[in-house]
């Protein structure tokens, strides 16, 4: 009769798959068990982004820490990278969570969302100074080039309309309000881009 050691389990859990698959299931979660509660939201946050990682020992951080915005709200943020199914690192990603529940963590975080939530206030400001000053900027740089389209099309206009001036013809009036006409559309398109 054998004993019921881990080593004989494991050896007849080998003629079932499925009981293979639940007993490593069972070592994984056993492993990363989750920090107490009253812990460190780092650490807490930490733990609830690896329990769902392909590969929880790769993971690597950078930037990670609490911060906490004038009106009281504190968010755990930070960068991972990890290893993917394939055994190669993946690339640094955002992730974030609030300090008080890091159940609530986010790892598809869009740019728009890091700068509310993980800039100081300070910084936030910042970012958003230097975002007004480049649209405000690209603003100005689409108008100029509106005014010198805008400029080129009446010049040409003006060209075509002497040329038919200095045709002369029968039909002179009628070209005139053709090119009028067409003058105005190419103004009026350029204006809308």
């Amino acid at each position: 009769m054998r004993s019921p050691t881990g080593v004989h389990i494991l050896a007849d859990s080998m003629k079932h798959p499925l009981v293979t698959i639940a007993l490593l299931a069972i070592a994984q979660i056993a492993v990363a068990a989750p920090p107490k509660k009253g812990d460190d939201p780092v650490a807490m946050t930490k733990w609830s982004l690896e329990v769902h990682l392909k590969d929880p020992s790769s993971v690597q951080y950078k930037n990670v820490g609490i911060i906490t915005k004038k009106a009281g709200t504190k968010t755990v943020c930070g960068e991972f990278n990890a290893k993917n199914s394939y055994g190669g690192y993946v690339g640094f990603k955002y992730f974030l969570a609030p300090a008080n529940n890091s159940f609530l963590l986010n790892t598809d975080v869009d740019m728009e969302t890091w700068v509310k939530l993980c800039m100081t206030d300070e910084n936030e400001a910042k970012v958003n100074a230097l975002r007004a000053s480049v649209d405000a900027k690209a603003a100005a740089e689409k108008d100029e080039m509106r005014r010198v389209r805008r400029e080129n099309i009446e010049r040409n206009c003006a060209e075509k309309r002497q040329a038919i001036e200095d045709a002369g013809g029968p039909d002179m009036q009628a070209k005139e309000d053709e090119l009028a006409q067409s003058c105005a559309n190419l103004i009026k398109k350029s204006d809308a881009n």
